[in-house]
């Protein structure tokens, strides 16, 4: 896992790059840090849940099968290719714990909040993005990361096998 997220970030921070540069995003050095910084989040948000599920399911197939499920209905959840105000209100309450919409999020309003288009909050108010504030998505990732750590670190935990042990102790005795 730890060998994983030096790469992780230096690829997601190179793409970053090159989109920034190809859909003329030049707004200055401070917005083209924030947006790498977005990117390498995204990117540690995935090593972190794909490691996750392989400590929880140990099984490459069911990793590789549940990693994709989530991402792509994290995907369709986001608020990005359906809008937010268009979704189940059930759904609506599940999209508000995706770190994806977060993202989705940030980046719109960084994007179409920035002074350079004059109906940018008015495009922002159809997908449900026009109150946000970009640099909070820091601050849900990082309980995200917090809980997720939290949950895969006591996954980690041999107590299952520590139970297993004295169980057959109890029965050899």
């Amino acid at each position: 896992f730890l060998s994983e997220v030096p790469f992780q970030a230096f690829y997601a921070v190179l793409f970053g790059c090159v989109v920034y540069f190809l859909s003329e995003l030049h707004l200055g050095w401070f917005n083209f840090l924030f947006y790498c910084k977005i990117m390498a989040s995204t990117a540690m948000l995935g090593v972190m849940t794909a490691f996750s599920y392989a400590v929880l399911f140990r099984a490459e197939v069911a990793v590789r099968d549940l990693f994709l499920f989530t991402v792509f209905s994290m995907m369709l959840l986001s608020g990005f290719p359906f809008q937010l105000p268009s979704i189940n209100p059930n759904m609506k309450h599940l999209s508000t714990i995706n770190p994806t919409r977060w993202m989705y999020e940030a980046l719109m309003a960084w994007k179409f909040n920035s002074g350079s288009y004059h109906d940018g909050a008015d495009y922002l108010a159809g997908f449900g993005f026009s109150t946000y504030e970009p640099s909070a998505m820091f601050h849900y990732w990082r309980t995200f990361y917090i809980v997720n750590g939290i949950v895969t670190a006591l996954l980690l935990l041999d107590t299952p096998q520590l139970l297993v042990r004295k169980f057959r102790k109890k029965r050899a005795g």
